[in-house]
């Protein structure tokens, strides 16, 4: 493995932005990266959790360190965004938008809610739209 993909040195000096996240669980953790590599290179382990639990789809049953994992994952990818718009552009950004989020399930169990019921309109949008092209091939 490490003659084919380096190892983890070799990432902190070749690679950046990075989130590896583990679950407590995962049965692939013993091979990952478990602890931060710098400031570019971040590592999750989140307690009892399992295999790409934070990766999929908000649930109502997902648990504090699950959203807590999700939270730092979108922070750390909005954190790449400003510091490569601010090289490029020379803007300063205004970074009080990372700190508000940091913590914050509670944001994440309303986007769940509203996704519930975006999932709903979509699900009306796509029957009425069949309904439609059924009508439309029977002529």
């Amino acid at each position: 493995f490490p003659l084919r993909y380096g190892t983890p040195l070799d990432w902190a000096r070749t690679h950046s932005n990075i989130v590896w996240s583990q679950g407590e669980y995962d049965p692939w953790k013993g091979g990952g990266v478990i602890t931060d590599l710098n400031d570019s290179l971040r590592a999750v382990v989140i307690p009892e959790a399992a295999h790409h639990l934070d990766l999929f789809f908000s649930h109502e049953n997902d648990t504090q360190a699950i959203l807590k994992a999700r939270q730092f994952e979108m922070n750390q990818v909005k954190k790449w965004i400003l510091e490569k718009r601010q090289r490029y552009t020379g803007q300063s950004d205004n970074t009080n938008d990372l700190k508000k989020d940091e913590d914050d399930p509670q944001e994440e169990q309303e986007q769940y809610e509203q996704s519930q019921s975006l999932s709903w309109s979509v699900s009306d949008i796509w029957s009425s739209t069949e309904a439609k092209r059924k009508q439309l091939l029977r002529g």
